[in-house]
This record gives C-alpha cells, structure tokens and sequence, in this order.
C-alpha cells in the first residue's frame, strides 16, 4: 500500500468513528474559520462549485446558507455515464424539487436545471479524503475531481485572471505534512481546517481580488 492509499484508509476509518455532535461541531467551526476570513468579500454573483457530503464528511450546509445570503450563484455536480462531472446551477439549494438521488445514494441537482459552464467558475469547493501542507490532495479514488479540475485549469474568461480557486475544507485530521501524487492528481490553493489555514498563492491573490 502507497503513502496516499494509506492516507486514505487512515481518514476513511477515523471519520467512520466521528459521532453526529462530533460532525456537527467540527464542519461549524471550519466553515465559520472560512466565512469569517472571506466577511469582507464580494460574494454577489459569484459562480461557485459546491458538493453534497457523504457520511463522514464535513457538511456544507451552513455554507450554503452564508453564500446564497451574499448573492452567490451556487452549483453542483452529478455524474454522467461517461464517468465525468457535470455541474447544474442550483437556485435553492434548500428546494427538496431541485434534487434527486444520484447513481451512488448522494443527492444530485435535478437534469432539468441550467448547466453551468465549468470555466465560469471564480471558486471550486473540492471534496476530499486526504490533503498535504502543499496543496495535495488525495481523493477516493474514482478520479471524478481530477478530470473536472484539469478541464478548467488556469484561463482568463471568469474575472479572476488565474482560474477558479480551488478550496478544501476539512478536518485537522485529513491533513498531512505531504502527501505522494500522480501526474493526473489536482491540488487545491486553499485548505482550512479546525486549526490550520494553509493559503498558497492563488489563495492569496483571490483574497485581494475579492477583498478590495
């Protein structure tokens, strides 16, 4: 077994043991560390990628909440048959009509929603099992991420003049000092846990950008 198939078996059996409080109190307190950073951001009309959680993983639902009350346009993925990602814009995220049951029990947007061009995006929440000091990231495995976020690498056409900025947030214990990757692996420009808020460059350069 490699460092990072180790990484993830060692995350994947520590947060089977969290219990819902445990859950509950850790995702609040890494979402409210974010928000709080990002207060003075311009957040309205913003095009954001988010994710619904598994079991185990931090929930996002009261990130929902902050961005749909600063004027974000929130969207999220379902997966083709293709075995790619495609993101539909969600315009209440709290709207039981917007949703389906996905092929893997997670909740998917409704088809019959406006597709969100992935290139438009200015920010990416990137699910995660595992993540290094240095942006790495380590997934579950099925490669779903890595093809969406090498299909919008690096361009010009959504106002940041890098890309969209990649965000993982996470657990104190899904982060390691570094972490072996692939050629194909994508990392992240941001992670924030309980703890820790590790901001590379691009990071630090959207933080500007939105801040001003």
């Amino acid at each position: 077994m490699g460092a990072a198939d180790s990484a993830r078996t060692s995350v994947l059996q520590k947060a089977k043991s969290l219990t819902r409080d445990e859950l509950t109190a850790g995702s609040a307190a890494v979402i409210s560390r974010w928000c709080d950073r990002c207060g003075a951001a311009n957040f309205k009309g913003m095009n954001i990628a988010l994710y619904r959680a598994l079991p185990g993983e931090l929930n996002l639902h009261s990130l929902e909440k902050f961005l749909v009350e600063h004027g974000a346009k929130l969207s999220y993925p379902r997966v083709l048959e293709s075995g790619d990602l495609e993101f539909l814009e969600v315009p209440d995220p709290h709207s039981l009509d917007h949703w389906k049951t996905g092929p893997y029990g997670i909740s998917e947007p409704h088809p019959e929603l406006k597709k969100t061009d992935p290139k438009s995006f200015q920010c990416v929440v990137v699910p995660g099992v595992a993540f290094g000091r240095n942006g790495e990231r380590v997934g579950r495995g099925k490669g779903y991420y890595d093809r969406f976020l090498a299909h919008i690498a690096p361009n010009t056409d959504n106002g940041t003049g890098f890309g969209a900025l990649r965000i993982a947030l996470a657990f104190d214990f899904q982060l390691f000092p570094q972490l072996e990757q692939k050629d194909w692996d994508q990392p992240v420009h941001w992670i924030m846990t309980e703890q820790q808020d590790i901001r590379l460059p691009a990071a630090e350069r959207w933080l500007e950008k939105v801040t001003k």
